[in-house]
């Protein structure tokens, strides 16, 4: 059995290793592909070289009242044991390939596992200049070619990086002037309020309006969340039920609040 093991964020990351693979099944380094499904890029992460209850707490926090949150239940806290159980742990002899590309997710994913993983060997492949979801499989291989073993001092700039972040109760980051920033919750309300209108229309067009405006990787889960604040704070008004963004419409407020 191969001791090379692959981890990367996401399913469409997986999906693309996978078939990356299938095409060279003579790579010295090919192994294990491990999905960490996660996103670092929001919810608390301030406590989670001591465990994930945190982030659990918050994402149902955020849902509460949705069909989300009610799903959230049963399979959020068993994913959650599984990506920081089962996928991250690993024998003294693997080899521990972290795959990572310019959003921010992807960065924080890298700089924790190599906090954590701190005294197993580790590499990483770094895939420029978008995300490892938008590569094709040969994309990839190509990439595979600059694997390279994180050096001990790169191993510490990764884990200042890390710990720098942790200093911040920020529950949203991101990608900045190849950097990242720890910004207050409210960064995407703005953005929200621009794509509504005076008109109703749906909360899943005005979502997906600012998923594919900004400059940031986010998820529709936390603008969701962030468009009911804004219809809870009165900036904006709904018609429907506020439990999944198909189920509501959304309108800037006509009416001056009292």
């Amino acid at each position: 059995m191969s001791r090379w093991k692959h981890v990367v964020v996401g399913d469409v990351a997986e999906g693309i290793l996978h078939a990356a693979f299938q095409l060279d099944q003579q790579n010295a380094t090919l192994g294990e592909v491990r999905n960490f499904r996660d996103d670092l890029s929001i919810g608390r992460i301030d406590s989670l070289m001591e465990g994930y209850d945190d982030r659990f707490a918050w994402f149902s926090r955020i849902t509460a009242g949705t069909e989300f949150g009610e799903e959230i239940k049963d399979w959020l806290s068993p994913s959650l044991e599984e990506a920081y159980g089962k996928i991250l742990t690993f024998d003294p002899q693997d080899h521990i390939v972290i795959w990572h590309s310019g959003i921010v997710s992807e960065q924080i994913t890298l700089w924790y596992l190599v906090s954590r993983l701190a005294g197993h060997e580790l590499w990483e492949v770094e895939v420029l200049p978008g995300a490892i979801g938008a590569c094709t499989p040969q994309e990839l291989l190509e990439a595979l070619k600059t694997i390279r073993r994180i050096a001990n001092e790169r191993q510490e700039q990764y884990r200042k990086s890390w710990a720098a972040l942790l200093l911040s109760q920020s529950v949203v980051r991101i990608w900045e002037n190849k950097r990242i920033r720890s910004v207050e919750e409210t960064y995407y309300d703005q953005q929200l309020m621009d794509a509504s209108s005076s008109v109703y229309q749906s909360a899943a067009r005005v979502v997906g309006r600012v998923m594919g405006t900004t400059n940031q990787i986010v998820s529709d889960t936390f603008l969701d969340y962030r468009l009911r604040r804004l219809i809870q704070k009165g900036r904006l008004e709904a018609k429907g039920e506020l439990t999944a963004l198909r189920f509501y419409e959304v309108r800037k407020r006509v009416r001056p609040v009292l």
